[in-house]
């Protein structure tokens, strides 16, 4: 079944001066502005900032304070994609039974089975992605959004999504996705969310130049969230922000040191004119031949030293109100913690063995029939190697990770992290921080404060996101144990691109073996420097 949208011929949507709030929390979005044009534009940004509140205020699910959508959200036929690849598509049984020209397309785009929409229950969580994105794109929709589409599916999987959706370049399109390749591949305009710190005063974020909307308002001393409109694609925006950055850290130094010069000078003025004043008042005990005090004595009775204080202080005054009117108008990144993470990585001494794990290379052979019995030697981590794992979905990546964690030695100090953490085992783990001495406790939240996530949000003992458990799961193991061997499943599942990038940078750091899976090239690119692809349940080492 087709649905006929109101504006096939949206040339984009625009967001003014947009303001939300939820029930008795502070204000999530401020005065914000920005542009989608026609094609695909990435939103990308820490976990948080609140994508998913920005997706439901376009689509019309949540309704503004202040501000306006145009066109407004009731006059367009909005398509969503969820995340979560449970979500069964309100419109499955009606794409099933749509045998249109169109829908063939999108079948053999994306490779749907001509049963999948009978299957759902049966399907793998990459067959029930293309699935949501295919029936998405079949309700023929003005704006059309899809959230994190490349979750859990193999690279085949992301090309046939990225072809896909190139070939939908007549709708306004939003992708939320935290996959740097994939939306470098299919994107051409980027939205990146971002907190940043404006300093105290009262002021507002104006248009930044070559086209950028910098936006949010302050208050003073808070963290703001701010978006930013770049015409290119995200890695490009990524530099053009750093950059920018760099350049208000700059201005954020010159700025405080011209409130610091003017603070002093006031104090400075104040002290002179209590210096005169005291000269005043002891004007009879001068000694005649003091000439200078005889000068400024006939200087202050000539102006008046109340005349002078007011005129001097109205000056300094007004130099320093506009100095910091100037410093409340910096905004910078809010701070990070990055480096202190990477120095505990550093810290952890390696094994001294040369071999730290094995597993057989045929690994879903005979296990207890072992290397003699297939003729295949085994695979071995050595004790400072990096090994990313690659391969598509069901080829058998976790269960080798399974494999070599079920076969490690005792006396090697090692930590595996699975792909997926129970609901009881997250607030197991928060309670298990929370009973740590004071000391350790304190060495946790700051490397999970690295990682991009909220210590104080984890002390409230409330039960984690996916990606905010991945994180303290990870660094109490590297407090409490440090493990000489490290094991990680998909570790960039949930996590946003800030804290994809930090825990990179700390995996490279590490000194130990680390052995990661993961479809995200990228990453192993940056912490890696060997590849083990698993094709049919044996590895091929690159």
């Amino acid at each position: 079944m087709s649905i006929s949208p109101v504006f096939r011929t949206l040339s984009g949507l625009r967001v003014s001066h947009l303001s939300f709030s939820y029930p008795g929390a502070d204000p999530l979005f401020e005065d914000i502005s920005f542009s989608l044009p026609r094609g695909w534009t990435a939103l990308v940004g820490d976990n948080g900032l609140g994508k998913t509140t920005l997706m439901n205020l376009l689509v019309g699910a949540l309704k503004p304070q202040q501000g306006t959508i145009s066109p407004a959200p009731e006059q367009l036929v909005s398509a969503t994609c969820a995340q979560n690849n449970t979500v069964i598509p309100d419109n499955l049984e009606e794409f099933g039974a749509d045998w249109s020209r169109s829908a063939l397309n999108l079948r053999d785009l994306l490779g749907i089975g001509d049963d999948w929409a009978y299957r759902w229950a049966e399907l793998s969580g990459g067959q029930r992605k293309r699935l949501q994105i295919v029936t998405t794109l079949a309700k023929n929709a003005d704006l059309v959004i899809i959230d994190e589409p490349t979750n859990h599916v193999d690279e085949e999987t992301k090309a046939q999504i990225i072809t896909a959706l190139q070939q939908q370049r007549d709708v306004v399109g939003l992708i939320i996705s935290h996959d740097r390749d994939f939306v470098d591949a299919l994107a051409d305009n980027t939205l990146i969310m971002t907190r940043e710190h404006v300093s105290a005063g009262a002021g507002s974020l104006g248009r930044g130049s070559q086209g950028r909307a910098v936006l949010g308002r302050a208050l003073p001393g808070h963290n703001v969230t701010v978006i930013r409109h770049y015409a290119c694609n995200f890695s490009e925006a990524q530099s053009q922000l750093r950059g920018q950055q760099l350049s208000n850290a700059g201005k954020l130094d010159q700025a405080q040191a011209q409130v610091k010069r003017l603070e002093n000078l006031k104090r400075d003025r104040q002290a002179q004119v209590a210096k005169i004043e005291k000269v005043k008042a002891s004007g009879s005990r001068i000694d005649r031949h003091d000439h200078d005090a005889i000068r400024r004595l006939q200087t202050a009775k000539m102006m008046g030293a109340d005349a002078w204080a007011s005129a001097g202080a109205h000056q300094v005054d007004a130099k320093l109100q506009a100095a910091q009117l100037a410093l409340s108008q910096v905004s910078v990144a809010a701070k990070r913690y990055d480096a202190q993470l990477e120095a505990l990585m550093r810290s952890i001494e390696p094994s001294s063995r040369a071999v730290v794990a094995s597993v057989e290379r045929d690994f879903l052979g005979d296990v207890d029939q072992g290397s003699a019995a297939t003729g295949q030697a085994k695979l071995t981590v050595g004790a400072q190697e990096h090994i990313g794992i690659i391969g598509r979905n069901g080829a058998g990546k976790t269960t080798l990770l399974e494999r070599m964690n079920a076969a490690l030695n005792a006396d090697i100090p090692a930590y595996y992290l699975p792909q997926e953490i129970s609901a009881e085992e997250s607030q197991e783990s928060v309670s298990t921080v929370l009973d740590l001495p004071a000391e350790l406790k304190s060495q946790v939240l700051t490397a999970v404060a690295s990682l991009n996530a909220d210590p104080d949000k984890l002390l409230t003992g409330k039960t984690p996101s996916q990606g905010e458990v991945r994180k303290l799961l990870l660094c109490m193991a590297l407090v409490c144990d440090r493990p000489q061997l490290i094991l990680l499943d998909e570790p960039t599942n949930h996590l946003d691109i800030s804290s994809t990038e930090a825990l990179e940078q700390a995996l490279a750091a590490y000194r130990g073996a680390l052995v990661v899976v993961s479809h995200d090239h990228r990453f192993l690119r940056a912490c890696t420097t060997t590849t083990w692809t698993v094709r049919d349940g044996q590895v091929d080492v690159q």
